[in-house]
């Protein structure tokens, strides 16, 4: 289960970064966000059913995938607002 939770977390990662470039932005972090938190349920499943070294990296690594995909949101939320604001 920890090495499951580690994999999800990998692909979440990376596809937030490769699908965000050329997206622009607008839909990588949303799936990192969701398959992050997937990999995040997962490590704190397998933490709970037994703790060793792969468990904590997998809970790490979660937690790593959500946090980056919410500062790239709160990213594409200033540039947005900045954009409309040279409109306005």
């Amino acid at each position: 289960m920890g090495i499951a939770s580690i994999i999800v977390s990998l692909v979440g990662f990376v596809l937030s970064f490769i699908l965000g470039f050329p997206l622009s932005y607008f839909i990588g972090p949303f799936i990192g966000l969701a398959i992050g938190v997937v990999g995040l349920v997962l490590g704190i499943v397998a933490r709970a059913k037994q703790r060793t070294n792969v468990t904590n990296a997998a809970l790490i690594i979660g937690i790593i995938v959500v946090a980056v995909s919410i500062l790239r949101m709160i990213s594409l939320m200033t540039c947005v607002t900045g954009v409309i604001g040279l409109f306005a």
